[in-house]
């Protein structure tokens, strides 16, 4: 059962409200009601020489409690708040004129109503809140949070006369919440919180095979419809464990349960291509491959002939873990779930180790852990060297999404281009990209060690090359990495 907030608002009627921390006690003898401020029955509990007016001040705050409980429940009010912002929910492209432009998710409001707001603003055309008035285009400027410059914003809002909606920059989606604060009746309250576990689906069901494929299913944020996305060992290439498909089917109700083919599902176009981005990693000394000049692709799908079939493999999983709620599942059970964690280890070849019988060298590790939540896919991405390595391209998180458009999210470029224009961000302070079609991917890489672009020598962050899209963390052919040392390239996906 959902907990009562602690603040209530108790109305008597034609009698004065009481004060804050006041007591409401019934007189039995006068038929009446008289008020005992909260600081006498303090001062009496403090008394501790007294024991007959401590044992006199627990008696009458019981009868308090008492009597509150057996006020008519139609005048008691209930405080409390509700999330109303959901992640990119509502999401529309705001424009007026030259300003506020941008990707805002718009919330319907009305005068005299409270909301908590957390936003981010950009600089002046990306705001990070703004109203707009009941059919109008223009926003009210009074009602403005955030604006000059790079800042986070989290304010107490009462709507003003004449705003019908908010807009809430939606390009950060890390810092975007909005409250609203809201009285009911205890009744009401509890008709709509009390049974919520089983009234309400779980945020996602998962199962997994005996070949370790995992299947996991949400709401897409957007559509509201159920999202089924499959994980499992490619069929190509090194066979790594990676994203394999993705499907989703119309679907007003809860989440359903069911794994089986189902008919009107709809396939979205995942491919089994490279997620984790490979490596253009060479080692330092002993190129003994069989293709030592040839900065070829290892790791991800690359064979020792850069291609994902024929020749020797390049990359070896040594260790995979699924845990389903922290629990390592059973085969074949569905559970109802709100997170999944995924481990997996990897050896990788050099280009200049490779070897096409499949025989060549490792010469870097690397460890990723993917956690799943029905709001995104966290990557955690460490790389160890197992000896002196120069690492000249690696392309951080990628997306395969065919017949697409993209948007790069800080670019030099911001208008949304089909995927197989071949563009680049133009700069580097492109740190996410949107891919959108029959429904959107969002994927960015975080400003942390490789994902700080520290060790990228080109002009730019992103860009796209026939249906893919590319984090361009590193591009650099000359820093060492030495044995031992941890490089980490974290970043995340968002399914909708």
């Amino acid at each position: 059962m959902a907990e009562f907030p602690t603040k209530r608002i108790i109305n008597l009627g034609e009698q004065s409200e009481p004060q804050s921390g006041d007591y409401i006690v019934t007189d039995n003898q006068t038929n009446g009601t008289k008020k005992t401020p909260a600081s006498a029955l303090a001062k009496a509990a403090d008394l501790t020489a007294e024991q007959t007016a401590r044992q006199q001040a627990d008696t009458e705050l019981e009868s308090t409690l008492n009597d509150c409980a057996k006020l008519p429940e139609s005048t008691v009010d209930v405080e409390f708040t509700e999330n109303v912002g959901i992640i990119r929910t509502n999401l529309s492209v705001y424009s007026e004129g030259s300003s506020y432009r941008g990707r805002y998710t718009s919330i319907p409001v009305n005068s005299g109503e409270t909301y908590y707001i957390s936003c981010y603003s950009l600089n002046n055309n990306y705001p990070g809140c703004f109203g707009v008035a009941e059919g109008g285009t223009s926003a009210v400027t009074p009602f403005l949070l955030g604006g000059s410059a790079q800042a986070y914003n989290d304010a107490e809002v009462t709507i003003p006369e004449g705003i019908s909606t908010i807009y809430i920059n939606a390009n950060y989606p890390d810092v975007l919440g909005v409250k609203k604060l809201g009285r009911m009746t205890q009744t009401e309250f509890e008709q709509r919180f009390s049974k919520l576990e089983e009234v309400t689906s779980p945020a996602m069901y998962a199962t997994i095979n005996s070949n370790n494929t995992l299947r996991f299913k949400k709401k897409s944020l957007l559509s509201k419809k159920d999202l089924c996305i499959t994980m499992g060992h490619n069929s190509i290439g090194n066979n790594l464990y990676s994203f394999l498909d993705m499907y989703d089917k119309s679907n007003v109700g809860a989440l359903s349960a069911d794994f089986t083919p189902e008919s009107g599902a709809n396939t979205l176009g995942m491919s089994q291509s490279d997620w984790i981005s490979p490596y253009v990693v060479k080692a330092v000394s002993n190129a003994d491959g069989d293709h030592p000049a040839a900065d070829y692709f290892t790791g991800g799908n690359h064979r020792s002939n850069n291609s994902s079939s024929g020749a020797g493999k390049t990359a070896t999983e040594t260790a995979l873990k699924i845990l389903i709620d922290g629990v390592e599942p059973t085969i074949d059970k569905v559970y109802p779930c709100s997170f999944i964690d995924v481990f997996v280890t990897n050896l990788i070849n050099g280009y200049n180790t490779s070897k096409d019988d499949g025989t060549g060298r490792n010469i870097i590790q690397e460890d990723i852990h993917f956690h799943i939540t029905t709001e995104k896919v966290e990557i955690e991405r460490v790389i160890t060297p197992l000896e002196t390595v120069v690492v000249q391209r690696c392309y951080g998180l990628q997306i395969y999404y065919p017949s697409s458009t993209v948007s790069f999210i800080g670019g030099e470029d911001r208008i949304p281009f089909a995927v197989n224009a071949n563009k680049l961000s133009g700069n580097k302070n492109t740190r996410d990209v949107i891919a959108t079609s029959a429904f959107e991917i969002r994927s960015g890489v975080y400003p942390t060690d490789i994902g700080s672009f520290g060790f990228n020598d080109s002009a730019f962050s992103y860009f796209t090359s026939g249906n893919k899209v590319y984090s361009n963390v590193i591009y650099n052919n000359a820093t060492e990495f030495s044995t031992g040392e941890k490089y980490y390239c974290n970043g995340y996906y968002i399914f909708n």
